[in-house]
């Protein structure tokens, strides 16, 4: 006699995939649930669809949430398993689409909860066994099935670690644009290697969802690494670049081309003291708190803007402008 049977889909594990975009393995077991019965049945999978729902929460309220769908139609290698003793591994390689990463990386810098619903439906084929032979009952389907942790019945809370792990592993900085390469010449000691230091804990702050952290390091390269005042007692003072960076990077210059560059770099410095007034808007200037929540483009604009000049300056000071290094 056929007997109904229930599953429960339990989650185990994440794992971060290294492939160059936002991949997350999601691991789980299928569970036969309620008491065992003493029918010999068995199960065979045949197909799985997940619909995904990824929920970002703030302060226990639900502010965006965006949904995709996955079908899995891999060789499952789980041939006729007793019913009685279903407890099967199944892993998920899910290759998270563009908008749905923006929005992780969104909510790790707002600190939002993310939560993960996965709801499944389960085609599989239920068997009888005479004599060592299999023999086919019915098809049948686990249908509005959730994949769950130990806290909640319908979905996964996916934890800040992760998401960092997530962003360091796959690249995301570098995906988003946000990280070029900064040059490092430890034979030469110049007036920029405090700009590279900072420059660098900007990104180590992006990767880690600390906001704050990023802001600042930029902040700081900019007012302590790269810029002075021209006439600090002045009312009507402003920022240019420092004048030790300046006559380093013109020691490498020829003297017919001095002048030219003096006012490139001169022109550099109010560049320079225009980003600061950016950064300012979403970073208190007096202090070391948020403002206003920049969104991927303005972390973007600041960074990749930063960058570019100091590898600029970089490149004078080890005389290598004249080459292509795109």
């Amino acid at each position: 006699m056929q007997t109904n049977h229930d599953f429960d889909l339990v989650f185990k594990s994440f794992d971060v995939i290294n492939r160059g975009s936002f991949n997350l393995k999601i691991n789980y077991n299928i569970i036969k649930k309620g008491d065992s019965n003493q029918n010999d049945e068995f199960v065979k999978i045949i197909k799985i669809k997940y619909i995904f729902n990824l929920q970002l929460i703030d302060k226990n309220k639900l502010i965006s949430y965006k949904e995709f769908t996955l079908e899995d139609i891999s060789s499952f290698e789980l041939d006729f398993v007793n019913v009685n003793k279903m407890n099967v591994h199944k892993s998920i390689l899910l290759d998270i689409p563009d908008d749905i990463r923006d929005k992780i990386i969104e909510a790790h810098f707002k600190k939002n909860f993310l939560i993960l619903k996965i709801n499944t439906w389960i085609n599989y084929e239920l068997y009888t066994k005479i004599q060592n032979h299999f023999i086919l009952i019915n098809p049948s389907e686990i249908i509005n099935k959730f994949i769950h942790d130990d806290n909640s019945e319908y979905g996964i809370k996916i934890n800040c670690d992760k998401i960092t792990e997530l962003i360091e592993k796959n690249n995301i900085s570098k995906k988003m644009r946000i990280e070029i390469p900064i040059p490092i010449d430890s034979k030469i000691k110049n007036p920029l290697t405090e700009a590279m230091e900072n420059l660098k804990s900007a990104i180590n702050s992006y990767i880690h969802g600390n906001i704050e952290g990023f802001t600042n390091s930029l902040r700081n390269a900019v007012t302590n690494d790269l810029t002075e005042y021209d006439n600090p007692k002045s009312p009507n003072r402003k920022r240019v670049l420092k004048k030790n960076i300046i006559d380093f990077c013109l020691n490498n210059i020829p003297k017919s081309e001095e002048k030219y560059y003096r006012d490139i770099l001169r022109n550099l410095g109010s560049m320079i003291s225009s980003l600061l007034k950016i950064i300012n808007i979403f970073i208190h200037e007096d202090a070391q708190k948020i403002d206003k929540w920049p969104f991927a483009g303005d972390l973007e604009l600041m960074y990749l803007s930063i960058s570019i000049i100091y590898r600029y300056l970089h490149r004078i000071t080890i005389n290598k402008l004249h080459e292509i290094n795109l």
